[in-house]
């Protein structure tokens, strides 16, 4: 193997020189990396902060960084003492408390003696220091027995899942008898971890990736060797399993408790563990929304203390996430701790006693989901990054497919379940599963399927999946054309019996809205089709019913009903326009029927009109013009004034929607957009009569508009008011002085002209 001294970032700048900094090689070990200086004659210096070894293979270097030779940490004697009783072990640089909750410190007096660990965080306890004292750069010294081996390790599964497979890399270096006290680089730097290579490319340049973005360098000449410090070597040891070698038990959740401890939640929130299976599922039956969780873990000699201290920590987040009080909608699982009276429970459902399991049933007693994981491994149930969701999702399917497959099913009890599945939390998931077997209901094998086939990509507001072997998730039976067949045998029900039924209301809404039992299950909508109408008769028969349920106090589950006014609106606005006409008349036909329903609401007529505007073509040009009409009459009343009538219309239908000077904009606006296309089309005298009051009410809101003035000026003249014309294009074309656009005046001035000289 050589050696490599490798200048990831070379730098070159002027250097001011002061006569007691000599030009040289400078070493750090700062930060918690390792940092090379070089200070050149010529006023430049150059940064190096990766060096260690390289291996050749083929025509590729694979790089190794320093932490090769010296692991996580960098020990160096800084005061000696051969009487001293004690050895006092300083972290420097980025080694804050935090920091060091994951850092390990082994003793060993002899060599005929095992090593002794203890944590960091424990020696830390017995000093004087607060906290408030510590920023992340100061240093932390701790006083550990004199020893003759001191080992230092970092056991990162603190800090993350993706370490718990690699093996703990130990530091283990020898004490020189009369050293009293050893400074410590911790170095948590992971660039350091990752795996650089090096390739020549055909111009001859180095290249360096890591399967980023490389760098890439040109040779310059030259090789010089850095210098180096008085510091200990040590000896690397690997270690796959430190936990149990050490005797400690040292993860994320027992770490992290020493983290909290000393801050305790307001309410101290207690799991009732009971002691066998069937009392834990009687206690999970009282709850129709909760889940229990069963681990199995009988090749683990600590398996009741690691389940204690899970429960433990779940209990602390629980308490932090209730506040003050017992809250209920957070109170997601119960958990038991499976005996050897319970192994039959895994023979039925082929899983391995072997290794650690954890099953999950429903309130009912059906298997959800199973995974081969230890409680603090998956981190699926504590509350936060909590799996709740999926397994919500999963229970609701379930509940679904045996309503579906249940024949003696009636109406009321089939919309029950597919409302249910309409509220259910939309999951987005990265990947899809093939689905690979079946469950029988009628057989007691408990086998979970796999992972539905829907698309991958939700809306925006999915919640990201959590459970990631979701091939052992409950999956839907059901297939898009047996649901379709359910639905249809619902409308027809409702569409005979007319009896009032809030479940088939709120499933139908939020079919309409796209957001129902269709989206949720196949992430498909629909185009509106008999059963859509069908629907839409029953709602109007309903409407006072619907109105009036509105309006009545709400119970929890009923806080995100659908608002039939806001569902109505979207649905037809959303069908403005179609391919097909004999489809479009049919929506427009029921539109004027809602509209017909509330009593001429101005904001309902003014949505119809852009509902027809969206979809206008010749053939619609008389509806675009009458509904425009409709709109119009239904705020200007003609025994009160403009700015009376606008003022009652926003009071009474649109000071939800938008502000007034917004409602006077957009009123205006539109009066003069449908006036001017009565111009363009030189329509007869009944529709030009009717623009001109339209053009001339959105001249009285915005009198000096210079595109108002242009529209009624024309108006007149095609009405044979030449005169006025005349006048009204004046003052439009005076205003058009003050646009951005001098085009506009120009044209306005020749139109006037050509008013004139009745050549226009």
């Amino acid at each position: 193997m050589k050696k490599l001294l490798l200048l990831v970032l070379p730098f070159c700048g002027a250097f001011a020189q002061h006569s007691d900094i000599r030009p040289g090689e400078y070493e750090s070990h700062s930060m918690g990396a390792d940092f090379l200086l070089r200070i050149h004659d010529n006023q430049t210096y150059e940064l190096v902060f990766l060096r260690g070894d390289f291996e050749k293979q083929g025509d590729t270097l694979h790089l190794n960084t320093n932490k090769a030779a010296h692991g996580d940490f960098v020990v160096t004697p800084i005061a000696r003492d051969k009487n001293a009783n004690a050895l006092t072990v300083t972290f420097r640089g980025m080694t804050s408390r935090y920091f060091l909750n994951s850092v390990y410190i082994g003793t060993q007096h002899s060599d005929s003696r095992p090593p002794e660990y203890k944590s960091a965080r424990d020696y830390i306890k017995g000093t004087d220091e607060r906290d408030d004292e510590f920023t992340a750069s100061t240093p932390v010294s701790v006083k550990i027995d004199k020893t003759k081996f001191l080992y230092l390790l970092n056991y990162k599964n603190y800090f993350t899942e993706d370490n718990s497979a690699k093996p703990t890399i130990i530091s283990k270096f020898e004490i020189p008898d009369d050293v009293s006290e050893v400074d410590v680089d911790f170095d948590f730097n992971r660039m350091s971890d990752m795996k650089f290579r090096i390739y020549q490319d055909k111009e001859g340049q180095l290249v360096m990736t890591e399967g980023k973005s490389p760098l890439t360098f040109v040779f310059k000449g030259g090789d010089r060797n850095g210098t180096t410090v008085a510091k200990l070597q040590p000896q690397l040891i690997e270690d796959t399993d430190f936990a149990k070698n050490a005797g400690i038990v040292a993860d994320r959740d027992e770490l992290l408790e020493g983290v909290i401890e000393d801050a305790a939640p307001s309410y101290a929130f207690k799991y009732a563990i009971e002691q066998s299976f069937a009392a834990a599922q009687k206690t999970t039956a009282k709850s129709k929304d909760k889940f229990l969780v069963v681990y199995f873990d009988y090749e683990n000699k600590r398996s009741r203390a690691d389940f204690d201290a899970f429960i433990k920590l779940a209990e602390t987040d629980l308490g932090y996430a209730m506040g003050e009080a017992y809250v209920e909608s957070v109170d997601h699982f119960n958990f038991y701790l499976a005996s050897d009276k319970d192994k039959a429970l895994l023979a039925k459902n082929r899983l391995d006693a072997k290794k650690p399991q954890i099953l999950v049933y429903n309130a009912a007693g059906d298997l959800i989901y199973h995974t081969s994981e230890t409680l603090k491994k998956s981190m699926y149930f504590r509350s936060y990054n909590s799996a709740y969701a999926d397994l919500k999702q999963a229970d609701e399917h379930l509940k679904f497919d045996r309503t579906l497959s249940n024949k003696k099913a009636a109406a009321p009890e089939l919309v029950k379940a597919f409302n249910a599945i309409s509220k259910t939390e939309r999951i987005q998931y990265e990947t899809t599963v093939a689905d690979s077997t079946t469950v029988d209901y009628e057989t007691e094998l408990e086998v979970v399927p796999a992972v539905d086939t829907v698309a991958a990509a939700y809306s925006d507001y999915a919640r990201a999946a959590v459970i990631r072997d979701r091939d052992h998730l409950y999956k839907l039976k059901a297939t898009p054309s047996e649901v379709r067949a359910k639905w249809l045998q619902i409308v027809q029900f409702y569409k005979k019996s007319n009896a009032y039924n809030q479940d088939y209301i709120d499933t139908g809404l939020s079919e309409l809205l796209g957001d129902g039992f269709n989206s949720r299950l196949f992430n498909d909508n629909a185009e509106p089709d008999a059963a859509t109408f069908d629907f839409l008769d029953y709602v109007f028969l309903q409407m006072p019913e619907i109105k009036k349920a509105e309006a009545a106090p709400h119970q929890s589950e009923d806080a995100e009903r659908n608002d039939i006014d806001s569902v109505l609106g979207s649905f037809f606005g959303d069908h403005a326009y179609t391919a097909d006409q004999s489809q479009q008349d049919k929506i427009s036909a029921y539109y004027k029927k809602y509209i017909a329903l509330s009593g001429g609401n101005p904001a309902l007529l003014q949505a119809y009109f852009y509902f027809v505007q969206n979809g206008l073509s010749p053939k619609t040009e008389r509806e675009y013009l009458d509904s425009y009409a409709d709109f119009f009459n239904s705020v200007i009343k003609p025994e009160s004034g403009v700015i009376e009538n606008l003022d009652r219309a926003f009071g009474e239908s649109f000071s939800d929607h938008t502000d007034w000077q917004g409602f006077k904009y957009e009123f205006s606006n539109s009066a003069n957009t449908v006036a001017w296309y009565v111009v363009e089309h030189k329509l007869g005298k009944p529709d030009l009569e009717k623009a001109i009051r339209w053009s001339e009410v959105s001249h009285r809101i915005d009198s000096k508009n210079a595109y108002f003035l242009d529209t009624l000026a024309q108006l007149y003249y095609l009405n044979g008011q030449k005169q006025k014309a005349i006048a009204t294009e004046e003052r439009a074309a005076s205003a058009a002085a003050g646009l951005d656009d001098p085009a506009v005046k120009l044209q306005y001035e020749e139109i006037l002209e050509k008013m004139k000289k009745g050549t226009y």
